[in-house]
């Protein structure tokens, strides 16, 4: 009898166990999906400004490596009409431009306002190989540097998607950094990004070459 009652209170016991347990992972549950969301948030946020900048900062050392390199950006501008009285006035602004977005793009008291850099950069830029293209000029592009290819509709489809960046980097949260896997996580979206972007004629390039 009393070994039946013990077995009784022990499946009782057991019983109230599991419940309890059940109830810590269905608590425990939301809060795994909010830091899984948390991560997904911080690693595109900072990984989305971490390319705009590091964007940015090769097309400044790129345009300013050296005096070809120079030169070559300032035909470019020659070559998009931009006047010659106006061409040092809009070399300077757009240098400027990319030093603010690479500067203040990845502290967090400053990203928005440097995504909102970004957006009028890269929506100007925009507008203006849209303009170029247009018009049929065979004007090379020297945004990171020395020219190689004639811009064309890929490079309005490239400053585009770098506007639509800036606009996700505006909306998104600006929080510090998070967790050590956070910041791999965005490192590698920035570095993934950036590459992307800065090789892209290297790529239709390479393309082009493998076409029989």
């Amino acid at each position: 009898m009393v070994q039946g009652r013990q077995r009784l209170l022990d499946g009782v016991l057991g019983r109230i166990h599991e419940n309890a347990g059940a109830v810590r992972r269905e608590r425990a549950a939301p809060a795994d999906h909010r830091r899984i969301r948390e991560t997904a948030l911080f690693a595109l946020g900072w990984g989305i400004r971490g390319m705009l900048a590091l964007v940015c900062a090769a097309a400044v050392t790129g345009k300013l490596r050296d005096r070809s390199a120079r030169a070559e950006f300032g035909a470019m501008l020659a070559a998009v009409g931009v006047p010659g009285a106006l061409r040092m006035p809009a070399a300077g602004a757009l240098l400027g431009g990319e030093v603010a977005v690479a500067g203040l793009s990845l502290v967090p008291a400053t990203a928005r306002l440097g995504a909102v850099i970004a957006f009028a950069l890269f929506g100007g830029l925009t507008l203006g190989v849209a303009h170029v293209v247009r018009s049929g000029s065979r004007t090379r592009c020297a945004c990171f540097g020395r020219a190689k290819e004639v811009l064309g509709w890929r490079h309005v489809a490239r400053n585009a998607a770098l506007t639509a960046a800036a606009v996700a980097a505006v909306a998104l949260p600006a929080a510090g950094p998070g967790r050590p896997a956070d910041l791999v996580a965005a490192t590698a979206v920035a570095a993934i990004g950036a590459i992307a972007v800065v090789l892209l004629d290297d790529v239709v390039s390479i393309l082009r070459a493998d076409r029989p």
